[in-house]
């Protein structure tokens, strides 16, 4: 042992005397090998360093051989930590693999550090804490990185950095003071460049996260920059903006920290009063539009102006009008039509049906009697109405003569009302008391409630006209706008129900909900399927669902050749990738519970046991899509149209273009030439008429047939796209071959036969489907009833009468000002008695 000193002795004398420093760190590791050696691998000092390493193996370490430079920004490297050692170990900087965290703030002279050398990792090193001059981890070269960085004016690349740092050592004790030095500095950048948004978000995340950092400081950047932000908004007339940022500092900071507050809420006070003053002589000169005009800008600027909450409650009080947001404008007002989302909606107020359907139940939905109540007898053969002398207090439009009378014209044919299932179904109409109107069947029914969805009377009233049947009659007429008036002593109206209704009509679903959010509109009776989740966040609306999904459908229309092939039909829907145009195109990715693909003509409910679904079979599922399988059927189907029109002695041509006829192998040269020739002197026969798909002017069924057109011509089959006219869904030109239809299949058991009756939209002579409809009329229990309509989905998949796409359940919003709603009506106006206004004001 005394000659292995002497040993390491010299080995220290030649690393004192000034050699190469690589030659001395050769010396140094030597003689810790040796020491290891000699020690068995145990821990050994001297008065100047101590190292251990496995015993028996030397050390001899060139750090610029051993790794190549790197030259990647220090967070993108692998991490290491830096060990100083002192004098004595000639100031030796080691890189190792990181040490275990956290380092002791006082460790004994006698404590050691364990670590392994960056270039060595299966090797386990420990040197005293005595002879470490300093340790440098990975986070703090990142942070100091940062800081340089800032002081640089680097303010993208030092981000970097502490984004990593916060990322993965955001306990490091450096970091925050880092973090608000870059802050306040990025944000002095900034400012000198008019990024003033970015300037308020940055100085405001400052003093919220660290709000003792330099405070006087970071307030009087703050408050310069809102209010150079409030003026920008200003200057641009981006009122809202404006008001909506007061706002928010006057809930989060007080005046004396933030000047601008003060001096904004005065100039803001200053232009709604103008507003105000304004409304408050619209509303005596009985202009009331426009008192109700000026007070939304009032309120919009800055609602807590003196005497504004008394005035705008004072004009809704007074004549109460709501704005309603659409983004399909009514052409016609039929309450009833199946397929027309826009004449429901708007057919409500003009026209009101004899029994309405409130919402769906466990059997069928549930219907109410608006002049009365209506019971229908335990062995379901007799239906009583009975009908109210008065209602609310006036008295009732209707005696029971003529609800009589409209039930035996639904059972008269030539009537324009006439109802065949109806007709079919009673035997007789009588009337007691005058009030007690009492429907004999010949056969039990299980709901013939839904057969009386008509309106009061078969005389059909102008919309314009204030003797029809509804509540409201149309008024006035702008541009994008339908104003919809409360007709003077309605029996049904209620106090506080708006005397006027005003329909704005959006072109995009995007410009209709701005509108909302602005407080431009008071009501969007349709939601983008996407956009629903995203007003839910905000706290001054209200987003609710709709009580019955809407089926999509392709129906067609035309007595095109390809389109009565069978195999074609089924061809266009394998072509169509429903689930992707449902789930990427309209719900953008979005999951909206109820939307999915469907495989027959009923909605499915929103899962199996949804007795919204009793129609649906879910037991058929919806065809995949299979662009291969819809190409060789469309050929197939091509061939098959082809020649059955050549045995009639008819020609028709191709609706698969620019696909070669498969050449024969064993046909002969003198085949092949002779069949040219014969081709050459046959006349040339035209391509078949390209299927054209008609569309509601709506951005919904717009993106939808886009895609749907782009699919189908991915597999050659032709076709082009026709808007219909802006409120209508159908073409009065009858120039499609498929339309789009969004239906509204709330009663499976009477509407089966309006969308695919040869009466309904799909006009089906079918006669599998037409005796499908006769059982389903003649059902006398609900077993019945879902045994036929499973029966009549299964057909209808089958034969594909209509080509099913997707349903969805659709979402209307409003503004908390409004009230009596609903929760989940059927259509927008079901309870428009109940509607009420009360300003939403905000209020010191």
């Amino acid at each position: 042992m005394e000659r292995l000193f002497v040993f390491v002795q010299a080995m220290i004398r030649l690393t004192d005397r000034g050699n190469h420093p690589r030659q001395s760190a050769h010396c140094v590791w030597l003689w810790a090998a040796v020491m290891a050696i000699a020690c068995g691998g145990a821990i050994v000092g001297s008065g100047r360093y101590a190292f251990a390493q496995p015993a028996g193996e030397a050390v001899a370490i060139d750090d610029e051989e051993a790794e190549a430079e790197d030259t990647r920004p220090l967070y993108q490297r692998e991490p290491f930590d830096l060990i100083k050692l002192d004098e004595a170990n000639a100031g030796e900087v080691i890189k190792v693999v990181p040490v275990k965290r956290p380092l002791p703030k006082n460790p004994s002279p006698t404590a050691t550090l364990e670590f392994s050398r960056f270039d060595q990792r299966n090797r386990k090193y420990q040197v005293p804490w005595r002879n470490i001059v300093e340790v440098k981890l990975f986070e703090s070269m990142l942070v100091e990185e940062a800081q340089r960085l800032t002081k640089e004016k680097q303010y993208d690349e030092a981000y970097r950095f502490l984004e990593h740092v916060m990322n993965y050592y955001p306990q490091h004790p450096g970091l925050q003071e880092a973090v608000n030095e870059f802050l306040l500095n990025n944000a002095v950048e900034a400012f000198r460049q008019k990024k003033y948004i970015e300037v308020f978000s940055m100085l405001e995340e400052l003093h919220q996260n660290s709000p003792r950092f330099r405070t006087e400081t970071v307030l009087r950047g703050f408050d310069q920059a809102a209010n150079a932000l409030l003026k920008h908004h200003m200057d641009e007339g981006n009122i809202v903006a404006a008001q909506m940022l007061l706002t928010r500092l006057e809930s989060s900071y007080s005046d004396k920290q933030v000047t601008a507050i003060a001096n904004w809420r005065g100039q803001l006070s200053s232009m709604a009063a103008v507003k105000r003053d304004a409304a408050k002589k619209a509303l005596t000169d009985q202009n009331m539009r426009e008192a109700y005009k000026l007070v939304q800008e009032m309120l919009h600027i800055y609602p807590n102006v003196p005497g504004g909450p008394e005035l705008a409650q004072q004009v809704a009080n007074t004549y109460p009008l709501v704005y309603v947001g659409v983004t399909q404008p009514a052409a016609d007002y039929e309450p009833n039509q199946i397929e027309n989302w826009a004449s429901r909606r708007a057919g409500r107020l003009v026209s009101r049906m004899l029994l309405e359907f409130r919402q769906p139940g466990a059997e069928g939905g549930e219907y109410a009697f608006p002049l009365g109540t209506i019971t229908l007898s335990e062995d379901r053969q007799q239906l009583m109405l009975r009908v109210n002398s008065k209602i609310n207090g006036v008295t009732a439009p209707l005696t029971g003569f003529e609800v009589s009378r409209r039930l035996i014209d639904l059972a008269t044919i030539g009537n324009s009302d006439y109802t065949p299932s109806w007709a079919s179904l009673v035997s007789g109409v009588q009337v007691s008391n005058v009030f007690d109107v009492y429907a004999d069947f010949r056969r039990p029914h299980v709901l013939p409630q839904a057969m009386l969805l008509t309106r009061f009377s078969d005389q059909v009233s102008s919309p314009e006209s204030m003797d029809g049947s509804g509540s409201y009659f149309l008024g006035g007429k702008a541009e994008n706008e339908q104003q919809f008036l409360l007709k003077p002593n309605d029996p049904f109206a209620r106090p506080g129900q708006p005397k006027e209704i005003v329909e704005r009509y959006f072109a995009s679903a995007e410009e209709a909900k701005q509108a909302l959010m602005r407080g431009d509109i008071d009501v969007l009776d349709q939601l983008y399927p996407a956009d629903a989740a995203k007003l839910r966040s905000r706290s001054d609306l209200e987003v609710r669902q709709y009580a019955m999904p809407q089926v999509h459908v392709l129906v067609p229309v035309s007595d095109h050749p390809y389109l009565e092939n069978r195999n074609f039909r089924r061809a266009l829907v394998y072509a169509i990738n429903r689930e992707g145009i449902l789930k990427q195109e309209l719900l953008n990715q979005e999951e909206v519970p109820g939307c999915q693909v469907i495989s027959g003509p009923f909605p499915a409910g929103r899962n199996e046991v949804d007795p919204l679904g009793y129609a649906y079979d879910s037991t058929i599922r919806p065809l995949p899509y299979n662009p291969r399988l819809a190409f060789a059927l469309a050929l197939t189907s091509q061939f098959e149209i082809k020649t059955l029109a050549e045995k009639k002695g008819e020609k028709i041509g191709d609706m698969i273009e620019g696909i070669p006829m498969p050449e024969d192998p064993d046909m002969t040269d003198e085949e092949r030439k002779l069949m040219e020739e014969e081709a050459a002197k046959a006349k040339p026969v035209p391509p078949a008429k390209a299927l054209v798909i008609g569309h509601p002017a709506t951005e919904l069924a717009r993106v939808a047939c886009q895609a749907i057109q782009q699919q189908l011509t991915s597999v050659k089959i032709r076709c082009s796209l026709k808007e219909l006219p802006l409120g209508l869904t159908h073409d009065p030109e009858n120039k499609c071959d498929l339309l789009y239809v969004t239906a509204a299949v709330w009663e499976p058991i009477v509407d089966a036969r309006r969308l695919l009756g040869p009466d309904g939209l799909a006009k089906s002579n079918n006669p599998y489907i037409n005796l499908q409809l006769r059982k389903l009329e003649s059902a006398r229990s609900w077993k019945d009833v879902r045994d036929a309509l499973h029966d009549l989905h299964s057909r209808v998949a089958g034969e594909m009468t209509v080509l099913p796409l997707w349903q969805t359940v659709d979402h209307y919003a409003y503004r908390k000002s409004v009230r009596g709603i609903g929760d989940r009506p059927v259509s927008l106006y079901q309870d428009v008695e109940q509607w009420s206004i009360s300003p939403q004001v905000k209020t010191n």
